[in-house]
């Protein structure tokens, strides 16, 4: 996994690794840490999505489980 930023903790790669199971590319993304266990990113088109890791390790896109987002 390439992007345009230097990761500072896991839960940030898990994110992004997240993003690039449901088929974006992290290296056409911007990426902009927010917190130790969220990350924006930004698509060519300035649509943007937080990605956030809970402690139970379940993902919120947009505060929204990720299973129901892509449901």
């Amino acid at each position: 996994m390439k992007c345009n930023i230097k990761i500072k903790t896991i839960k940030q790669y898990k994110c992004l690794q997240h993003l690039e199971d449901w088929g974006l590319s992290t290296k056409k993304l911007h990426v902009e840490l927010i917190a130790d266990n969220a990350v924006k990113v930004t698509d060519c088109t300035g649509e943007t999505i937080v990605v956030e890791m809970t402690p139970d390790g379940k993902f919120l896109e947009d505060g929204i489980p990720a299973e129901i987002a892509h449901a």
